[in-house]
């Protein structure tokens, strides 16, 4: 079964704290339902698609639209996607600790670590097949990922995608680089700036990643809502992310002399 994510990011403006990334994920016939319903809906509020942060602070389309109508706005956004799709994800980075604990003491500045970015899309990744099961009763789901075309780090989700697919090709099938307005990113620009504004306040509420296979049943009828998968990369993630990438380059560098001393 086909099962597609929109992945965004907040967060990576200078001076910010905090990385997060994440979004909505659903079957095909579900993301279809929420774009008629998504572009209804934007049709109706008289804009071309949502931008979270000048609905929230009342600039670009929403200037001069008073404030109850933007927060009104915001959550009929959400309950849209809550009807038609199954579950959110968000991971999120600190990124002192980003610094300290995976980049560290850049003496391995040769290696090509992940950005901050790329390391979140990374933790994505690692949770999506886990909650999948868990959410939707799907083992084997053939992932297509989408995520903004444009990004300074778009190169990172790509090489980290092709990782995930040389590991199982059959679950990771594509991964597709789209427009902001497209639905599926308008909302979970949605999702990640308000987990990126709680993480700022210090009020999220998050598993750590490699706690993953914790996860609880997701019921989507709670609250109404789409179940939440809420991460954060830890410190004992980020070591082991980093001894990851040492190890991955040490076998590249000893297939090499191998080949060389073939020759």
């Amino acid at each position: 079964m086909i099962i597609r994510a929109y992945l965004d990011e907040s967060g990576s403006h200078a001076g910010s704290k905090h990385l997060v990334v994440g979004g909505y994920v659903g079957r095909l016939g579900q993301w279809g339902a929420f774009d008629k319903a998504w572009r209804r809906f934007i049709g109706r509020a008289q804009i071309g698609y949502l931008h979270t942060k000048e609905a929230k602070s009342g600039r670009g389309q929403f200037k001069n639209r008073p404030l109850d109508v933007r927060r009104e706005f915001l959550v009929q956004a959400e309950r849209l996607a809550n009807k038609h799709l199954a579950f959110r994800l968000f991971v999120t980075l600190d990124l002192a600790e980003f610094e300290r604990f995976y980049v560290a003491d850049r003496a391995s500045a040769q290696i090509h670590f992940d950005s901050a970015y790329g390391l979140c899309v990374r933790g994505c990744l690692s949770v999506l097949p886990q909650a999948i099961k868990k959410s939707m009763g799907v083992d084997t789901p053939r992932i297509e990922l989408y995520m903004e075309d444009g990004h300074a780090n778009l190169g990172d989700a790509a090489r980290i995608f092709a990782d995930f697919r040389r590991i199982d090709g059959e679950m990771f099938k594509q991964i597709t680089f789209a427009g902001k307005t497209t639905p599926g990113l308008q909302i979970a620009d949605a999702i990640t700036f308000a987990a990126h504004q709680a993480a700022k306040r210090g009020e999220a509420r998050v598993l750590e990643l490699e706690h993953v296979d914790e996860l609880p049943p997701l019921d989507r009828r709670e609250h109404g809502k789409c179940p939440l998968v809420a991460m954060r990369l830890t410190e004992a993630t980020l070591r082991a992310f980093r001894e990851r990438a040492l190890a991955d380059v040490e076998r590249r560098r000893e297939w090499w002399r191998s080949s060389r001393s073939d020759d």
